[in-house]
Parts: structure tokens; sequence; C-alpha cells
């Protein structure tokens, strides 16, 4: 009534040896370079810069949204960015907004 069937599969001894075709190909191929970019800034100072060009001030909530970083993050971010000198703080605690420095 019933039949069993067992099938075994055997990998090739030198298919670990051999790259794959997408080993091949950067990671970075499909990503598309932010205009003006500075490389030695991370993704995330890149993206509010780039914002900034367009806008005239953004918040810790903005970056938060922008850069899909937590809380804590959000605010570090321009933190160290202010202290690197690319942007300045106005304002006070919750009110604070960054802007480019001219």
């Amino acid at each position: 009534m019933g039949m069993d069937v067992r099938v075994n599969l055997y990998r090739d001894q030198d298919a670990d040896k051999k790259p794959i075709s997408a080993d091949k190909v950067p990671i970075s191929a499909d990503k598309k370079p932010i205009k003006g970019a500075d490389k030695s800034l991370s993704v995330n100072e890149n993206k509010v810069l780039e914002y900034l060009q367009s806008n005239q001030a953004i918040t810790n909530k903005l970056v938060q949204e922008l850069c899909g970083i937590k809380d804590t993050a959000s605010k570090n971010l321009p933190r160290r960015m202010v202290e690197k000198e690319l942007l300045i703080a106005v304002g006070e605690k919750k009110f604070r907004e960054y802007r480019l420095k001219l």
C-alpha cells in the first residue's frame, strides 16, 4: 500500500572551491553615488547633507525618518556632524534644529 522513496543528494567535492557568479560582482555595484558626497563621511551623514542642500534645516526626528535609525542614533549623528564643523545647531533641547555651516 505505502511506498517509501528515499533520495540522496551528493555535493560535488570541488563545489566549495568554485566561486558563484554573484561573488564576482561587488555588492555596492547597484548603488548610485550621492552627488557631491564626501567619501570620508558615512552614508547617513551624506543623506543629511543632501537633504540640507534643498531644505533650510533638519531636526532629530527628520534625521530618524530620513536615515531609518533609532532615536538615540538620530541625536548622535547631527551632534557628530557639528563636531566635524559640517552643521551648526540652532535652538535648545527639543526645539533644536541643524543647519549647514556657511
